[in-house]
């Protein structure tokens, strides 16, 4: 039977036969495609999910670390994927760790290293790989769920957006033909709409224009601090909003400090990679000053419990977590409640965004018709007058 690890050897040596350049040459050229790759071809968070899942059935086979890595990679078409994970079996078959192949790519963030690497340390690799897979899973629901949540408005938009044009370019127009013949003094409102209409069509290029470069300007922008703060804080003012943003970061704090703490790292640093990796500034926020109350001795919960972003039931779990040593499942049932809180604001914003979409742009189609009707229905009063 050929093993896997002799197909691997026999690449290798082909590799190595057709590679005329010596040594240092081949080390820097691996540095900059390494570096250029990370740059074009992000691992997105489906292929990190299929490499955590597969990594953790084959290692809980009992298939060692090596051939593992090797059967994933077999299985990679993507190319730019497969470059990645060829890179991390070549430095396993050298000899390095894991969590520093891992690192060698620059396509994972520093709490899936740590993670990594306090999994080999302390021997429960396996659980942490799992871990990390079902993380990841979550956060493509999570995708999903709000991919679904805001598919519909969009659309609705779209179409209320092209309805609006048609009938600013065909419609108004030819009711203002009709209207010129008329010789009378129009409604107030027919003449707002006209003027309107007027405009619209006058300015369409500007306007089109300045709403590309505000998207630009906004994408931009968008991850600077002082713009998420701003943004922060106005969402926050809206309770919807305020709920959805809340369960949303919560559950994610929650769900990477249950995975940080079962893996055994300790908490402080825990607390600063996440706050690293979250975007929401009251949280970063509230983390750097949990940081800082640690390192002074102060326990998580007392903590937590100084900032209103933290419920009571939030700090009630994490003090009994740490009176018993159980952080991890604290944060775990934390995650779970979270979720569903999550769940239950993304159904909640359908179910109003929905109707007040309809109401809005049914308004504004039936304010435009009436506006071009109005003239009409006075002009048979007079007649039958």
């Amino acid at each position: 039977m050929v093993k896997l690890s002799d197909i691997a050897a026999k690449q290798e040596q082909k590799r190595r036969r057709h590679d005329p350049k010596p040594a240092g040459s081949k080390l820097e050229g691996l540095f900059r495609r390494e570096f250029s790759l990370a740059r074009r071809d992000k691992l997105s968070s489906k292929r990190k999910e299929y490499f955590y899942a597969e990594l953790s059935m084959l290692l809980s086979s009992g298939i060692d670390l090596k051939t593992s890595l090797q059967i994933i990679r077999e299985g990679i078409n993507n190319e730019g994927t497969r470059k990645v994970f060829d890179t991390v079996y070549k430095l396993v078959v050298e000899g390095k760790s894991l969590h520093e192949s891992l690192e060698a790519t620059g396509q994972f963030s520093t709490y899936e290293i740590y993670s990594v690497k306090i999994g080999e340390e302390s021997g429960r690799l396996t659980r942490i790989i799992k871990e990390l897979g079902l993380y990841y899973s979550d956060k493509m629901e999570q995708h999903r769920k709000w991919t679904s949540a805001l598919s519909y408005p969009t659309a609705v938009v779209v179409v209320a957006v092209v309805v609006i044009i048609f009938m600013v370019e065909f419609v108004v127009p030819m009711f203002e033909g009709v209207f010129a013949r008329f010789g009378r003094e129009l409604p107030a409102l027919t003449r707002w709409v006209l003027a309107g209409a007027t405009f619209l069509r006058g300015n369409l290029p500007w306007i089109a224009g300045s709403t590309m470069v505000s998207l630009a300007l906004f994408f931009r922008v968008r991850k600077r601090y002082i713009f998420k703060k701003i943004t922060t804080q106005l969402l926050l003012k809206i309770p919807v909003a305020r709920n959805l943003l809340l369960a949303l970061y919560m559950h994610r704090f929650c769900q990477t400090m249950h995975l940080l703490a079962g893996a055994g790292i300790p908490l402080s640093r825990s607390v600063e990679m996440i706050r690293e990796m979250i975007s929401f500034i009251p949280l970063q926020d509230a983390l750097r000053q949990a940081g800082q109350d640690l390192v002074r001795g102060i326990s998580l919960h007392e903590s937590m419990a100084k900032h209103k972003l933290f419920d009571r039931r939030a700090c009630t779990l994490v003090q009994l977590g740490e009176e018993v040593n159980g952080l991890d499942v604290a944060f775990e049932r934390l995650a779970v409640q979270y979720k569903e809180a999550l769940r239950h604001q993304l159904e909640l914003m359908n179910k109003l965004l929905e109707p007040l979409l309809v109401v809005l742009i049914g308004s504004l189609v039936a304010l435009i018709l009436i506006a071009m009707y109005l003239p009409m229905f006075d002009m048979g009063n007079s007649l039958t007058i």
